[in-house]
Order: structure tokens, then C-alpha cells, then sequence
């Protein structure tokens, strides 16, 4: 935490229950990738989600290249997602060999926009990844159609969205698969770590032995064969069985994490309220067929400028703000390779400059909320609740 900040952006808050799981891990001798608590772990995904094969990885990059790699891509494959994303998924893309499409947003949700994304198929597109920014999903049928239509994989980038759901359908479980992140800064931590959960049998399989360094490892120690060999080009994706362990645990309360923070979250909603009908603010929209994660909740100002000095102004209360994604379209890389320019996805460019955001999370006090709020309606004149 910086040495000027009371009250962080984000903070975790371990229980008896996790320290015991870790204990456990630490008794059992063995910490090695794909062990007991790992597949204790996807059990308890496949369980949760209702989805065929649930793979624990070091990170959610790792779930996003395991993805890309076991889909797969051929060479030049486009693949369609959202420029308004963190770079793990255009970067996955690009390591399978593929080619990232960027998109733009819809100015409601700040997730893919089905129209943006269906002006860009062409027939080089394979498939098409969406996010679910801070826990919340939108469009979900529109894409799934659009897919379905010209033949494409509908994937998901669910860093956002474990324990969010649409139309009663767990988050992560639309597309034929998805990508979770236990980032230290997720609903559910790891420090590091990450998920690839999938309902294709032949994906998983390739994932399979992608994971395991290109071997059929867990065939032999299921016992499906007398010994392992390399069967394919791969890597190693496994995560250790202590972290393992430490998600679990924290997997097994995800509905009291998930109410807590909606909590929180509400309470913001209902303190600067007043604030989007004076025009001060835009504050984000759950589609009524969707029921969060609650992973983040941010406010969107007039622009850069405002919110600079609302998050200066916040920071000099001892309360951590921030923005978020850079348009991945308009970074260095992806101009240099692709001459792209400012202009060509303005929903994107518009939300990089003007959203901030602020503390969530279950240990989030009364009085520190309180004091969020206090700060954020203060800057635009308006008296403490």
C-alpha cells in the first residue's frame, strides 16, 4: 500500500479456513503442479460451473494462452475482441499464431459491442473472445448468434466474472471456454493464478497435454495409459498444489464474497445517484438479465482532465483511485503494427478518459465507504450523505 494511502483500491483479507487449507497443502509433502488440491480445485469449478474440464493454471494469462494454443488457431487466424481489455488476450492471440481484431465497446456496459464486432468478421475470423468488464456481462445472445451464424468460437475473458451470471447462466460457461484470473486484485486470490474451464471435449483434451509439457502425463496417472511420452508441442501450465489449495478455500465462501461487495457495491450506486441526475456522472449499468460478479465499481466523468483532479482530490483524502485499460489500439505495439489511429473506436477511447476507479471489496468498512463517498460527492459540491 503507498505510504499516503489509508484506503487502497484493493485489499484482501484471508480467513481461519484459508490458513488451514494452506497448512494442509504444506502437511501433504508435495506442492508440485496437478496434485490433489488441484484436482480438488477443478472438481470444484466443474461442480460450480457445470462445465466438462476445469484446468488450474499459474496465471490468468496462462488460462488465456492455454485457450488460444488448445482451440486452435491457424496461422493468421483473426480473432475479434474488445480494445478495451487488458493486453493478456491480444497477446495470447498473437502467441497461437492468430491475429488480434480489435473492437469497440457499448457505451452502456463497456463490454463487447455485437455490432462493432460483427462489422469486422471476415473470412479469416475463427473466433471471437469477450470480456465481462468488472464482473458484468452484456450481449451475451447477440454474440452467441453471431457466432453461430458464420461458424465461429464465442470465448470468454472471465477475469471479471467468477460468481456473475446471465440469463441464469454462470459467467464463463457461454462461450466454449473461458479464461479466470486469481490476480491478488480478483474476487477470489491467488496472489497469481488462473483457470481455463471448457465444455469441449476435444479443446480440453488438447489443453490436456499442452498443459503437461506437451505430454499425455495425466493419461498415465489416470491409468488410461502404461506410460507417458510427448505427444505435442507444449508447455507447463500447472499450478501449484499450495495455491491451489488457497483458491479452494476461498472458492467454497465465493456467495458471501460475491454479497459483500454487492453490498458495497449498492451503496455507491444509491450515494451518487444524485450525481448522475445532475450530470456530474455516469454511473455503470448491470442489463436486467445479469446478475454481477460485483468485481469493480468505477464512475465515468466528463473526461481526462475532471478525472485527473477527482482522483488527485481522492488521493489527497488518503483514498487510492484509478483508471483503468488503455485502448489496446492505440498503444505503441498495436500503431506500429497495425497503423491504427485515434478516432477509429470512440466508445473505447472515451471510457480510457474518463473512468475511475473506486475501493470494493468485503472488508471495505462503513466509514472508509463513507469516506469515499464523502470525497467523490465533496469534489462535485454536493454535501456528505
Amino acid at each position: 500500500m503507498p505510504p499516503d494511502v489509508a484506503i487502497p483500491l484493493h485489499r484482501v483479507d484471508f480467513d481461519a479456513s484459508d490458513r488451514a487449507a494452506l497448512a494442509a497443502a504444506l502437511d501433504s509433502g508435495l506442492l508440485t503442479g496437478d496434485g490433489g488440491f488441484n484436482r480438488s480445485l477443478a472438481a470444484l469449478a466443474c461442480e460450480a460451473l457445470g462445465c466438462a474440464a476445469a484446468f488450474p493454471v499459474p496465471s490468468g494469462t496462462h488460462a488465456l494462452e492455454l485457450l488460444f494454443r488448445a482451440l486452435p488457431l491457424d496461422p493468421g487466424g483473426e480473432v475479434i475482441l474488445p480494445s478495451f481489455t487488458f493486453v493478456s488476450a491480444a497477446n495470447a492471440i498473437l502467441m497461437a499464431g492468430g491475429t488480434p481484431v480489435f473492437a469497440d465497446v457499448d457505451p452502456a456496459t463497456l463490454n463487447l459491442d455485437p455490432d462493432s464486432a460483427a462489422a469486422r468478421v471476415t473470412d479469416r475470423t475463427r473466433a471471437i473472445i469477450t470480456g465481462h468488464y468488472a464482473g458484468v456481462a452484456a450481449g451475451l445472445e447477440r454474440l452467441e448468434s453471431l457466432t453461430q451464424a458464420h461458424g465461429l468460437a464465442l470465448l470468454e475473458d472471465a477475469a471479471h466474472a467468477l460468481g456473475g451470471r446471465y440469463a441464469d447462466r454462470p459467467l464463463g460457461t457461454w462461450g466454449r471456454a473461458a479464461a479466470f484470473s486469481f490476480h491478488g486484485t480478483k474476487n477470489i486470490v491467488a496472489g497469481e493464478g488462473g483457470m481455463l474451464v471448457t465444455r469441449d471435449g476435444p479443446l480440453a483434451d488438447r489443453a490436456e497435454i499442452i498443459r503437461e509439457k506437451g505430454t499425455d502425463r495425466r493419461r498415465f496417472l489416470r491409468g488410461d495409459v502404461d506410460k507417458y511420452t510427448w505427444q505435442a508441442v507444449g508447455s507447463s501450465y500447472l499450478m501449484s498444489d499450495l495455491l491451489a489449495a488457497l483458491v479452494a478455500s476461498q472458492w467454497r465462501r465465493l456467495d458471501a464474497i460475491r454479497a459483500a461487495r454487492h453490498q458495497r457495491w449498492e451503496r455507491y450506486m444509491e450515494a451518487f445517484a444524485p450525481l448522475e441526475r445532475q450530470g456530474c456522472l455516469t454511473l455503470p449499468v448491470v442489463p436486467t438479465v445479469c446478475q454481477p460478479a460485483f468485481h469493480i465499481f468505477y464512475l465515468r466523468v466528463e473526461g481526462v482532465a475532471t478525472r485527473q483532479r477527482l482522483q488527485a482530490g481522492l488521493r489527497a483524502r488518503g483514498i487510492e483511485a484509478s483508471p483503468h485499460f488503455a485502448p489496446l489500439h492505440l498503444s505503441p505495439y498495436a500503431r506500429a503494427r497495425w497503423h491504427l489511429g485515434p478516432g477509429s473506436l470512440p466508445v473505447t477511447e472515451q471510457a480510457a478518459e474518463s473512468l475511475l476507479r473506486l475501493p470494493l471489496y468485503p472488508t471495505l468498512t462503513t466509514a472508509e465507504q463513507d469516506a469515499v463517498i464523502t470525497g467523490v460527492r465533496s469534489f462535485f459540491g454536493l454535501g456528505a450523505l
